[in-house]
């Protein structure tokens, strides 16, 4: 697995340039256009993690609402495919950052499987730069879901003598998500749209599964209103 930051394939931030149409459908084509020649390449093996910037479709359009409905998203690449994509849960609107001003929230976390060289298949889960710094949320979702890794691109700008707080915060994370492997898994659905309880292990295999975050799914619903 090759994890790059959040908005890997924009730069971070865009500020404005997520309100225009164009950039953002520039972004999605980018996205797969990755997938497909990183397979070109004889690397469609690796799931590969990317940030992106995308939108949310049928939302309507309402007063406080960023134009587009623009998402700080993640993908999982795999097999010259986008295997499933998901949004940053939590904007920050502090300091240096104005992301209710560009983006809507993300709802779900994305559960994949990949093969290991023991044989082993691990469980990933993927959340977004600041979803790690607030309690809840998709962190608690991962360990739910029984995911062995937590997974968050970000694209912090840089601060002085934060490198402490930050490990620290990674290690406090680390210790609420566990390791919570349940003995009765979920059906998990993969790439393929097929339903199966014991993926094959002798190669790579991403597995992706819809785990909704409901505290942001109510956000999320009140936009939509």
């Amino acid at each position: 697995m090759v994890v790059f930051p959040e908005m890997m394939l924009t730069g971070y931030p865009v500020e404005d340039l997520a309100l225009r149409a164009s950039f953002v459908e520039a972004s999605i084509a980018a996205l797969h256009r990755t997938a497909a020649e990183l397979a070109r390449a004889g690397h469609g093996d690796i799931a590969v993690v990317t940030g992106y910037l995308d939108r949310r479709t049928g939302v309507r359009p309402r007063v406080g609402l960023p134009a587009g409905a623009p998402l700080d998203a993640a993908a999982v690449l795999h097999g010259g495919e986008v295997v499933v994509t998901s949004a940053k849960h939590h904007l920050p609107n502090y300091g240096v950052f104005d992301e209710y001003r560009y983006f809507v929230p993300g709802h779900v976390v994305p559960v994949f499987r990949i093969g290991c060289v023991s044989g082993e298949p691990v469980d990933v889960a993927v959340a977004i730069c600041e979803d790690l710094w607030q309690d809840g949320g998709p962190v608690a979702v991962a360990r739910q879901a029984g995911a062995s890794v937590l997974v968050v691109p970000n694209a912090s700008p840089y601060e002085q003598a934060k490198s402490e707080a930050r490990l620290a915060l990674c290690q406090r994370r680390a210790a609420e998500a566990g390791h919570n492997r349940q003995q009765d898994r979920p059906d998990r659905v993969d790439m393929h749209d097929r339903v199966e309880r014991d993926p094959p292990q002798h190669a790579p295999q991403v597995v992706a599964e819809a785990v909704r975050d409901e505290r942001v799914r109510r956000l999320v619903d009140r936009q939509r209103e």
